[in-house]
């Protein structure tokens, strides 16, 4: 007798929404479901507490069975940094060491213990860092181990929304936007690798303010010719408004890695 499948979860960990999306038979459409999160108060820890005791309960409001669940954490509980490219690093444990002193320089001693990933490229080219609170990770590992829930993957939002879009992008210099509840996070490429990567405070709801943003993100770069992707996923409400022919719109699925 063939052993049962797991049902798999495709979930997104937001600061005011849980976003849970079953995905079992590709033949079938996917099932989504949505949940607002109130929090206590905003603090970071509040938030995202809040969002796992969504997760709780939903997860034990499913009857027993074999589940397998894939985590996408959104943009409010990651904080990224472009790492430069040093050949004087030797291994692992100095680039880990330099990545560190790089987030440290931008976000202060709040991230100096969390948990980091890097984002490894091509030989020479600049690399991305991902931190993220390990009180967190440790929370949501237990509370799947209790719930009986195989925890397949923890994934930082902007590099599962990137890297389900990398194959369609064609430019070799190119301005990447994706949106989160209340944050944008601007990648910059060039053929040399990553440059920047930039969190703003999102409160514009139009796509006339959005793109000053981004226009403002080019000036700085000094890369008026890039192509410009913009991620709406992530934004939660719908954006007002067009985009001028220069933007290209691109479609982020829960599913990312089918």
């Amino acid at each position: 007798m063939l052993p049962l499948l797991r049902k798999r979860y495709v979930v997104r960990l937001g600061a005011k929404s849980l976003n849970i999306t079953l995905k079992n038979d590709r033949r079938l459409p996917a099932r989504r479901t949505d949940s607002t999160i109130n929090a206590a108060s905003d603090d970071r820890s509040s938030l995202w507490n809040s969002a796992l005791d969504s997760l709780d309960i939903f997860l034990s409001s499913l009857p027993r069975q074999r589940i397998l669940v894939e985590v996408i954490i959104s943009n409010e509980f990651v904080r990224y940094a472009v790492i430069p490219w040093n050949d004087e690093l030797r291994d692992a444990a100095e680039i880990e060491s330099f990545a560190r002193i790089k987030l440290g320089t931008l976000f202060g001693e709040q991230v100096a213990g969390w948990d980091l990933v890097l984002d490894r490229q091509q030989f020479g080219e600049n690399m991305v860092a991902c931190a993220v609170d390990p009180e967190m990770l440790v929370r949501l590992r237990a509370l799947c181990r209790s719930r009986r829930a195989k925890l397949h993957s923890i994934v930082p939002e902007l590099m599962a929304r990137f890297n389900q879009h990398r194959h369609a992008i064609r430019a070799s210099t190119f301005l990447y936007a994706c949106l989160s509840e209340n944050r944008c996070h601007l990648a910059y490429r060039d053929i040399c690798g990553w440059q920047s990567l930039r969190s703003v405070s999102l409160s514009a709801r139009n796509a006339e303010d959005l793109t000053k943003i981004i226009d403002r993100e080019l000036l700085i770069q000094g890369c008026d010719d890039a192509s410009i992707y913009v991620d709406l996923a992530g934004y939660g409400t719908p954006l007002q408004g067009e985009f001028d022919r220069r933007i290209q719109v691109v479609s982020f699925h829960e599913g990312w890695h089918d």
